[in-house]
């Protein structure tokens, strides 16, 4: 059998197993809830929605994706479960590919790939309208592109994938705080790899494609957010090092 359609049936396994697990979850996550809640606002029109999300300090990109959701007649639960299940059950494909690539066993691919498939904690959190899965997706999505920055013998192919990784960042950005720790990684590893290796400067050549990406995603996703706001999101540094968060509250000090 061809690896795409391995893959194939991996991924559609994995997806009918969050599937069922989340129609026998007997009630949503506490997170789930907040997350239904202020998409539910957000939808309807409600400026608390946008103000309690700032206020939590919970990055837009999920509330809005549910509210978008709930405007084409799904409601915000399930919308946020779809989301979920479909982002937990890409995470053993990535992982596949990425673990593949770097350990150059397939063995040990598949095995890392049917590990995240069963994972009881990664299945809980895609069977519920919950970011954490999403953010793993497209964590992992960001280091395969990063991979064939660094594989690539073509420009073009080379700065199509740091594209593609920063388009990826930028939603991490939007879905988790802690992506502001994988930018400043992608950011400084292959600036610190040419003083090592000095042949990778290739790589670090096409930071300003993954940079542009990146700060085009995280403002469109703002702007997005600022429709639904009554006062503009804002991003600051929290003094505890290497928090990076959202506020809302215009001009008061963190």
């Amino acid at each position: 059998m061809k690896l795409s359609y391995k893959l194939l049936l991996l991924f559609v396994a994995a997806l009918a197993l969050r599937a069922s697990v989340a129609l026998l979850l007997p009630f949503p996550s506490r997170d789930a809830i907040t997350y239904c809640t202020i998409a539910q606002d957000m939808a309807t029109g409600n400026p608390a929605g946008a103000v309690k999300l700032g206020e939590k300090r919970i990055p837009p990109l999920m509330p809005l994706t549910m509210a978008a959701g709930t405007k084409l007649g799904v409601p915000v639960f399930l919308t946020g479960t779809m989301l979920a299940s479909l982002a937990g059950a890409l995470v053993p494909i990535l992982a596949f590919l990425i673990a593949r690539k770097l350990l150059k066993d397939e063995r040990l691919a598949w095995a890392a790939a049917i590990l995240l498939t069963l994972l009881p904690s990664a299945v809980e959190q895609s069977a519920n309208a919950m970011r954490d899965q999403s953010y793993v997706a497209l964590m992992l999505g960001v280091v395969l592109a990063g991979i064939k920055v660094y594989d690539s013998r073509s420009w073009s192919k080379r700065w199509l994938m740091a594209l593609m990784a920063g388009i990826l960042t930028g939603l991490a950005l939007t879905v988790r705080r802690e992506a502001v720790e994988l930018l400043l990684f992608f950011s400084l590893a292959p600036l610190a790899a040419v003083l090592f290796k000095p042949r990778t400067w290739r790589c670090a050549a096409v930071l300003p494609g993954f940079w542009l990406a990146t700060v085009l995603i995280v403002s469109l996703v703002i702007r997005w957010y600022s429709a639904y706001s009554p006062t503009p999101l804002k991003f600051v540094w929290d003094k505890r090092p290497g928090k990076f968060i959202e506020k809302v509250m215009g001009d008061q000090d963190v």
